[in-house]
């Protein structure tokens, strides 16, 4: 996804903030399984701690989404 107008990133900034702070408030949420079904091609990136690997994993939380979504961001 590319964002080409200040006005388009600024939206979507607005957008994240907002669906940030959401997921935020409620918690770590699992997907239900009709969420997990819909996103389930999407990998979530991971570091594990404390060796600082850093994997590839399979969306499980509602916050998964919102960050896979951030990265598909082209600045």
């Amino acid at each position: 996804m590319i964002l080409e107008t200040q006005e388009e990133k600024d939206a979507f900034d607005y957008v994240w903030e907002l669906a940030s702070e959401i997921t935020d408030r409620r918690g770590c949420n699992d997907l239900t399984q009709e969420e997990i079904t819909k996103f389930k091609n999407l990998q979530i990136e991971t570091t594990e701690m404390p060796s600082g690997k850093v994997y590839l994993r399979p969306a499980t939380m509602d916050f998964d989404i919102v960050w896979w979504l951030k990265k598909q961001v082209k600045q």
